[in-house]
Protein backbone atom coordinates (compact mmCIF):
# COMPACT_ATOMS: atom_id res chain seq x y z
CA UNK A 1 0.00 0.00 0.00
CA UNK A 2 1.53 3.64 -1.18
CA UNK A 3 1.47 5.99 1.77
CA UNK A 4 -1.55 8.51 1.61
CA UNK A 5 -1.64 11.61 0.93
CA UNK A 6 -2.62 14.52 3.23
CA UNK A 7 -5.39 15.13 1.10
CA UNK A 8 -6.44 11.04 1.23
CA UNK A 9 -5.87 10.58 5.40
CA UNK A 10 -8.99 8.98 6.37
CA UNK A 11 -10.81 10.01 9.86
CA UNK A 12 -7.85 7.42 12.14
CA UNK A 13 -7.55 6.11 15.38
CA UNK A 14 -3.67 4.88 16.22
CA UNK A 15 -3.11 2.52 19.43
CA UNK A 16 0.35 1.61 20.42
CA UNK A 17 1.51 -0.78 22.74
CA UNK A 18 4.99 -2.01 23.99
CA UNK A 19 5.41 -4.62 27.03
CA UNK A 20 7.96 -6.47 28.52
CA UNK A 21 8.52 -9.37 31.04
CA UNK A 22 11.84 -9.66 32.74
CA UNK A 23 12.89 -12.34 34.96
CA UNK A 24 14.40 -11.16 38.29
CA UNK A 25 15.20 -14.88 39.41
CA UNK A 26 13.98 -16.50 42.07
CA UNK A 27 10.72 -17.81 39.65
CA UNK A 28 9.95 -14.12 39.95
CA UNK A 29 9.74 -11.27 36.97
CA UNK A 30 8.58 -7.52 36.78
CA UNK A 31 5.96 -7.12 33.54
CA UNK A 32 5.69 -3.49 32.55
CA UNK A 33 3.04 -2.62 29.98
CA UNK A 34 2.91 1.31 28.31
CA UNK A 35 0.41 2.06 25.56
CA UNK A 36 -1.48 5.24 23.99
CA UNK A 37 -4.66 5.41 21.64
CA UNK A 38 -5.13 8.73 20.07
CA UNK A 39 -6.97 10.31 17.13
CA UNK A 40 -5.19 11.58 13.92
CA UNK A 41 -5.32 14.94 13.46
CA UNK A 42 -6.81 16.35 10.64
CA UNK A 43 -4.80 16.43 7.52
CA UNK A 44 -2.41 14.17 9.31
CA UNK A 45 -1.70 10.77 7.92
CA UNK A 46 -1.92 7.07 9.98
CA UNK A 47 1.47 6.76 9.63
CA UNK A 48 2.46 10.53 10.63
CA UNK A 49 0.19 9.60 13.99
CA UNK A 50 1.85 6.23 14.32
CA UNK A 51 5.34 7.81 15.25
CA UNK A 52 4.30 9.94 16.95
CA UNK A 53 2.11 7.56 19.17
CA UNK A 54 5.22 5.05 19.07
CA UNK A 55 8.02 8.08 20.13
CA UNK A 56 5.86 8.65 22.69
CA UNK A 57 5.24 5.10 24.04
CA UNK A 58 8.84 3.92 23.44
CA UNK A 59 9.74 6.94 25.96
CA UNK A 60 7.83 6.55 28.65
CA UNK A 61 7.85 2.64 28.01
CA UNK A 62 11.95 2.80 28.99
CA UNK A 63 11.83 5.94 31.79
CA UNK A 64 9.29 3.91 33.43
CA UNK A 65 10.93 0.50 32.95
CA UNK A 66 14.30 1.91 34.48
CA UNK A 67 12.63 3.61 37.32
CA UNK A 68 11.19 0.40 38.51
CA UNK A 69 14.04 -2.05 37.59
CA UNK A 70 16.27 0.54 40.00
CA UNK A 71 13.73 0.47 42.96
CA UNK A 72 13.64 -3.26 42.72
CA UNK A 73 17.34 -3.32 43.05
CA UNK A 74 16.78 -5.25 39.30
CA UNK A 75 20.18 -5.61 37.40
Amino acid sequence: MTELTENQAPAHRIKVQMGYTRNIGNFESVRMDVGLEVDGRPGATPTETFDKAADWVERQFVARFNQVTQELGVK
